[in-house]
């Protein structure tokens, strides 16, 4: 079902960078669940025009959005506060337009759940089970996807999508589709994965954020500015962050594990034999583990917020 891409998913552009073969798949699942669908580790690779990053070959949008379709409410599922929650509240009374907010890819609701009344919240969902508990808690649901903005009747002072733009092969029309249904002067507020923190430039393709068969494109807050400028907004704000609360002994024991599991990659790559590589400490280890060690703890993620001009 994958696609090969000779082209920037962005910018269309034909001068790539391959960056080398990305960490094996968590075979068999998508968002945690079991599939049947063959998705391929594939390669990252780079467009040095507009820094996007991203998995080729790799699915489609509408085979993706088959997939997240049939998967059940409990996928992803929070029921407490995100650690950046706070935060993204803080940028939305600072930048919002009005109190009629949008979160695309709301998933079963949990973060607009949480905001305080005074918003007005609505949501986009692809996954017919959580829509529906989306629904059960009060939020009007007006869409699937993206592409349902076109029809949207309200103009929204706000758009915050969380742990979504890492999932589309088509960022720059997603997030012009979003920029569609602002308000003037309102406000997007992105969160995703990094690829200008610390973490990822340290560990690259081999970082653990590429090892989901459902992330597909890696950003960078050069890429967010790229797209503002073609999209008639600006980058009011950005923040590097942690997804996940930190516990400094397991932000440790992380740290260690996806480094054994680097080195031991990087070391297989060059030709030393894996048999002798399972001989050494520590990393004889990694050896045996299938999937990259996560790193959940790593200030990894950015949370960016493009304003409408």
């Amino acid at each position: 079902m994958s696609q090969f891409s000779r082209t920037c998913l962005a910018c269309g552009s034909e001068h790539l960078n391959d960056l080398g073969a990305l960490p094996p798949l968590r075979s068999g699942s998508f968002g945690g669940q079991p599939t049947e669908a063959r998705i391929a580790a594939g390669h990252l690779l780079r467009c040095p025009t507009c820094d996007l990053q991203f998995r080729s070959p790799c699915p489609t949008d509408e085979e993706l959005t088959k997939l997240y379709e049939t998967l059940p409410d409990t996928v992803w599922e929070g029921y407490e506060e995100r650690p950046y929650w706070p935060l993204a509240l803080s940028l939305l009374n600072k930048h919002a337009a009005n109190r009629e907010l949008l979160d695309v890819g709301c998933f079963g609701g949990d973060m607009l759940d949480w905001l305080p009344a005074e918003w007005q919240k609505h949501g986009v969902e692809p996954c017919k089970a959580a829509r529906e508990l989306a629904g059960r808690r009060g939020i009007t649901m007006v869409g699937h996807t993206a592409d349902d903005l076109a029809h949207a009747e309200s103009a929204y002072g706000a758009i915050v999508s969380f742990d979504v733009i890492e999932h589309i092969t088509q960022p720059l029309k997603f997030l012009g589709q979003l920029s569609a249904a602002l308000a003037q002067g309102g406000c997007l507020v992105l969160f995703t994965g990094a690829t200008d923190s610390l973490p990822y430039r340290l560990f690259g393709r081999h970082y653990w954020y590429g090892s989901f068969p459902e992330h597909v494109s890696f950003y960078s807050l050069a890429w967010f500015t790229w797209a503002a400028e073609r999209l008639d907004m600006k980058v009011s704000a950005h923040h590097y962050l942690t997804s996940e609360r930190r516990h400094w002994k397991l932000w440790a024991k992380q740290c260690a594990q996806i480094s054994v599991h680097t080195l031991f990659r990087v070391l297989r790559e060059r030709g030393v034999s894996e048999t002798w590589l399972a001989r050494l400490p520590l990393i004889g280890r990694a050896a045996a583990w299938k999937t990259v060690p996560w790193w959940k703890q790593a200030t990894d993620h950015i949370m960016v917020v493009l304003t409408k001009k």
